[in-house]
């Protein structure tokens, strides 16, 4: 099987991202690239190839009359993960007739949990036959926001061609800043702790927020002065309920982020006393070989979480190594790990660089998710790895693994996915863009599962079911985020960092 054609379309492990804020240029060279006008305000939006500052099209804004009065506004949505303590940049070209301007749809929270939204813009601009350039700027840097929509209004009767706009964070050129602190499970009702900060420069004023993913909950801000070295603590003791927890520290539009959990009394307790009971009789080094569930939020994902745990009773035993790749599958790590300087890059190929330096005393691999996608150009009917490719990919892998590592091996099933979630997002990839990719077929994930057990059995690694768990788990969705019903959200996080402490409590033998 040729995977190799099918990479393109597992950008972040599977799943279309929405564009990245730091580099956003339009060119409209493709079409309207995400930009629409909905039914409910003015306007009419077009591709033109009469104008372009720069190729041959460009985007054309025609006013219309709605409810009485002659507009036009086109807005696109953007995911940036932070907005808190940012600048940001929303500036184009334009030509033709009538009034313009550049802004954004602003989005906030209520402490009801619901969301208010204000339309902020720029001074007007009176277009004309040349082109003239025009921007707004949205700043966050001591304040917060739950979203941004970046936004073209022009009122009254004509029309605008827009070209070359670009969205990106402002950012100073002589200032850096990085998060010290490792991630915290904290107990429900416990204050954050003490955070630290570094600065590339130091007398620098800092402003903080302690962010809840609870919608109910809002922000919760200070401010401080980073020492002359730049070092900088967060000690504004916040209190916030179960759920994620992002500590933001910011100076003139850069920022670093530290990602927490807070953990009701009952899970917290828990997962404490099975932490309590795994006790490491020499420094332990664990490397983690995975997809897009162990790549993504890292530095707060359940490697990390395990980190935190196995920390806390084992302080200064316990090292580990995070190198799992977004979109990766069987037959792509086994590539990766034959690479040579003749060869072409495999895609993030400098993951695996020293790969097994230090020396591991057990590896885990946690796979299966893109193995199992299906393409709906054969109408989903097989995975993109068959099972008997799998499974002689893996004994080949197993085995070079064995050559260069005396670690024991832990085989982790693949997570339960929300199906249903996954097949709506697919066929609306296949009438947008032509091919649509499912996952989490119950079918081929159960299959794999199966070759996997298999594979454990016959070359003496430890299988660990988390799939059958997770599939019975009456609150599965949850786990698993809305958008694409694939990647884990925090609770998905927790629960995949306890079962591979479950499973650490009850083989400590192979600890010691």
């Amino acid at each position: 099987m040729k995977t190799n054609k099918l990479l393109s379309a597992l950008l972040l492990g599977g799943i279309i991202a929405s564009p990245l804020i730091a580099d956003f240029h339009h060119t409209f060279e493709s079409g309207a690239s995400g930009w629409y006008s909905p039914g409910y305000w003015g306007g009419k939006l077009d591709i033109s190839q009469d104008f372009a500052k720069e190729g041959k099209k460009s985007l054309k804004l025609s006013a219309t009359d709605y409810k009485g009065k002659v507009y036009a506004r086109s807005i696109v949505h953007i995911t940036p993960k932070y907005l808190a303590g940012r600048k940001i940049k929303i500036g184009y070209f334009a030509r033709g007739t009538g009034e313009i301007y550049s802004g954004a749809l602003i989005y906030d929270r209520r402490s009801d949990g619901g969301q208010s939204m204000t339309f902020k813009y720029s001074e007007p601009l009176n277009l004309n036959d040349n082109w003239q350039y025009i921007e707004y700027i949205a700043d966050f840097s001591e304040t917060f926001a739950a979203g941004i929509a970046p936004m073209i209004e022009l009122r009254g009767a004509g029309t605008a061609y827009v070209d070359e706009l670009n969205i990106k964070y402002l950012l100073p050129e002589d200032l850096d800043i990085k998060s010290l602190s490792r991630h915290q499970v904290l107990r429900e009702g416990m204050a954050i702790p003490q955070l630290k900060f570094k600065f590339s420069k130091g007398g620098e004023p800092i402003r903080f927020f302690a962010i809840s993913e609870n919608r109910k909950v809002l922000p919760t801000q200070s401010s401080a002065t980073c020492d002359a070295d730049g070092s900088v603590t967060y000690t504004g003791a916040a209190i916030l309920p179960p759920g994620a927890v992002t500590v933001i520290a910011a100076s003139g539009g850069c920022i670093a982020a530290s990602e927490h959990a807070v953990l009701s009394a009952a899970e917290y307790d828990r997962l404490d006393k099975t932490a309590s009971r795994i006790r490491l009789g020499k420094p332990f080094n664990v490397l983690f070989l995975g997809d897009s569930l162990t790549d993504f939020d890292r530095g707060f994902n359940h490697a990390d979480k395990v980190d935190f745990w196995l920390g806390k009773y084992n302080q200064g035993k316990y090292n580990t190594r995070n190198a799992a790749v977004r979109g990766d599958f069987i037959t792509r790590v086994e590539a990766r790990l034959n690479w040579t300087p003749d060869k072409r890059m495999e895609f993030q190929q400098s993951v695996y660089k020293h790969l097994f330096d230090p020396k591991y005393d057990m590896i885990f691999i946690f796979l299966g998710h893109n193995d199992t996608m299906a393409n709906s150009k054969n109408e989903y009917k097989t995975p993109l790895v068959s099972s008997d490719e799998a499974e002689a990919s893996f004994k080949r892998v197993l085995a070079q693994i064995r050559q260069k590592s005396d670690a024991g091996i832990v085989l982790i099933s693949s997570a339960s996915l929300n199906h249903e979630r996954s097949r709506k997002v697919a066929d609306s990839m296949s009438q947008t863009t032509g091919a649509g990719y499912l996952f989490g077929v119950p079918e081929f994930l159960e299959g794999y599962n199966a070759m996997l057990q298999k594979v454990a059995a016959e070359t003496g690694c430890t299988f660990v079911d988390v799939y059958t768990t997770m599939k019975t788990l009456p609150n599965r969705n949850e786990l698993l985020k809305k958008e694409d019903g694939v990647h884990l959200t925090p609770a998905g996080q927790n629960f995949i960092a306890e079962q591979i402490l479950n499973f650490l409590a009850a083989e400590k033998d192979l600890l010691q």
